[in-house]
């Protein structure tokens, strides 16, 4: 079942429960004031939350009762979440607004994973109002607007933690991708093999209409194209022997990956 079937699925169990508190004005203000919104920002909010009607707060709920009251999970495939049909006469006068209304009253369910845990609260609320600031920039400098536009489902990582930052690194949660596999000799060498799942041009990058890279294994030896140390293609086909090299990451292996900013 996709996202969409999804969210039609729990919308009488999301009408059910709804509360419009979860929207009263005074608490979205106390929020984008414990983020750090600028005062634009905090007013394009009020401004956005007083266009809305019931039945667009509705759907809003609807939509984050989906995300965060559920036994559904999308934190190995984020970017599923901004599927959600949006409500377009919203979107044209406030684009990217229901998601940042939503994003901001998410910190809401990030408190409540954090109940309980010997770590530091503090911290982790603070790198969530950080990235949510960030996003908010990101998108006044591409769309003009604080509303959240593009990126939102990085905000879904950080709420229903798949992703934590620590310091000025950001660690995910994720499954290893579907494009190559690692594998490492015991003196801990580590070659990365394509798949035949994309293609590549001559310059070693993914592109349509390239060749799809090697894969065979005959026995103990593995042929295949590999991957050289600035992440391109090597476009001749090696042979890799598998005794002396084990598989260490596959796709659908769950990893944790580093994000190192600029």
């Amino acid at each position: 079942m996709n996202i969409l079937e999804l969210f039609d699925l729990y919308k009488a169990e999301a009408d059910a429960c709804y509360d419009p508190a979860f929207f009263a004005e005074n608490k979205v203000l106390r929020y984008a004031e414990r983020a750090g919104l600028t005062e634009d920002n905090k007013q394009m909010l009020l401004r956005f939350l007083a266009y809305a009607d019931e039945a667009l707060l509705r759907f809003i709920w609807q939509y984050y009762y989906l995300l965060f009251c559920t036994k559904e999970d999308f934190r190995l495939c984020l970017g599923v979440v901004e599927m959600i049909p949006t409500i377009s006469p919203s979107e044209e006068k406030y684009p990217g607004c229901i998601s940042a209304l939503l994003y901001l009253l998410a910190v809401d369910n990030l408190e409540k994973w954090l109940a309980g845990k010997d770590i530091n609260k503090a911290e982790i609320i603070e790198s969530y109002f950080f990235r949510y600031r960030e996003i908010s920039f990101l998108n006044m400098l591409s769309h003009n607007t604080y509303g959240f536009c593009r990126l939102s489902y990085f905000m879904y990582g950080y709420a229903k933690p798949s992703i934590l930052r620590a310091n000025r690194l950001d660690f995910h949660y994720t499954e290893y991708k579907n494009y190559c596999e690692m594998y490492e000799d015991t003196a801990g060498n580590r070659i990365f093999a394509a798949l035949p799942n994309y293609t590549y041009n001559q310059n070693g990058l993914q592109a349509p209409n390239g060749f799809v890279p090697s894969y065979k294994k005959e026995g103990d030896i593995l042929t295949a194209h590999l991957f050289g140390e600035k992440g391109r293609l090597d476009i001749h086909p090696q042979q890799i022997d598998l005794t002396k090299y084990k598989p260490v990451l596959l796709p659908g292996d769950h990893v944790a990956t580093i994000h190192i900013p600029g």
